[in-house]
C-alpha cells in the first residue's frame, strides 16, 4: 500500500478539476451517465499517481479514486453553496418576507439532500474508476520462458533411464 501524502496530489488535481466540470452547465451531463467526471477522473488520478509510483495496486487505485470523488464533493460543495446564496439573495427583493424565507428553506433543503448524496455516490464511483485505472494502465508483463541448458536436458535423460 502506497503512503497517503503520495495520493494527495494525483486526487486534488483531478478532483478540483471534476468537481468543477460536474458543475458547469451543459457539460455537467456527463454525471448523468453513472457519475461520468467522477468515473472519468477516478482513472486520470490513478493515472497521475503512476507516473509518480511505476506500480500501482488495485487498493491503491480504489483510495486515490475515493479522494478523488471526495474532492470533488468539496468542490461542487463550495460553488453551489456560493451560487445558491447569490440568487437566494436577488430574487427576495421583489418578493414579501414569507417568500424569502420559503425560498431559502427551499434551497438550504435541497443543498443538504444533494450533499448526502453526492458524499456517498461520489467516492464509490470515484472508487471505481480509480479500479478501472489500475486495470487498464497496469504494466504489460513480458511471458517468463525458461530455457533449459543441454546439461539439464542430460541430467533429466539420465534420471529417466535410471527409473527404467
Amino acid at each position: 500500500m502506497i503512503e497517503v501524502n503520495k495520493l494527495i496530489k494525483p486526487a486534488l488535481i483531478a478532483g478540483v478539476i471534476a468537481g468543477i466540470l460536474s458543475v458547469i452547465p451543459i457539460i455537467n451531463f456527463v454525471n448523468c451517465i453513472c457519475c461520468g467526471w467522477i468515473v472519468i477522473f477516478g482513472f486520470v488520478s490513478v493515472y497521475l499517481l503512476k507516473k509518480d509510483i511505476k506500480t500501482v495496486e488495485p487498493i491503491d487505485g480504489a483510495i486515490v479514486g475515493a479522494l478523488t470523488g471526495l474532492i470533488a464533493f468539496v468542490v461542487v460543495t463550495i460553488i453551489k453553496i456560493l451560487f445558491t446564496s447569490l440568487f437566494v439573495g436577488s430574487t427576495g427583493m421583489s418578493g414579501s418576507m414569507e417568500y424569502m424565507e420559503l425560498n431559502a428553506f427551499v434551497s438550504g433543503a435541497y443543498l443538504l439532500m444533494s450533499g448526502v448524496m453526492r458524499i456517498i455516490i461520489f467516492p464509490i464511483f470515484g472508487a471505481f474508476g480509480g479500479i478501472i485505472g489500475v486495470v487498464i494502465l497496469k504494466d504489460k508483463e513480458e511471458p517468463k520462458v525458461e530455457y533449459q541448458t543441454e546439461d539439464v536436458v542430460e541430467e533429466q535423460e539420465d534420471v529417466i533411464e535410471e527409473e527404467k
